[in-house]
């Protein structure tokens, strides 16, 4: 499993930042990340197949070179929907009780992410 960093979510998917590029149109087998807040003892997991949808070359200002991963969901189980339904919604109230909301919904911090893509994932089994 790679690592990344989860930086933005909605019920349509995520985006994610990377250390190699995802060419656009490819799959994710596996997308693994548990959503938390501060002192959450026990935080959901949400598992789920993705399609890329865009891949943005990112330069930080004394970091490599990284990659901003846009990837939709597709196969997110009701389970799954419901506790990123949740989480979503407790974001968007958060957001909603700022002095100014802002128009989408960003991860007040990042969350670590796993990710295998498909064609390794497919030449183990």
């Amino acid at each position: 499993m790679q690592q990344a960093t989860l930086v933005d979510l909605s019920l349509g998917g995520v985006a994610m930042l990377t250390e190699e590029p995802l060419p656009s149109g490819g799959l994710l087998a596996h997308l693994n990340f548990k959503l938390g807040v501060p002192d959450d003892p026990d935080p959901p997991e949400i598992r789920a197949a993705t399609e890329i949808v865009r891949c943005v070359k990112q330069r930080g200002v004394g970091r490599a070179t990284e990659y901003l991963i846009g990837a939709k969901f597709l196969d997110l189980d009701q389970q799954n929907f419901e506790t990123l339904q949740r989480f979503v919604d407790r974001q968007l109230a958060r957001e909603e009780s700022a002095e100014e909301p802002a128009p989408r919904m960003k991860l007040q911090r990042p969350i670590a992410i796993q990710y295998q893509r498909f064609d390794d994932f497919v030449d183990e089994v």
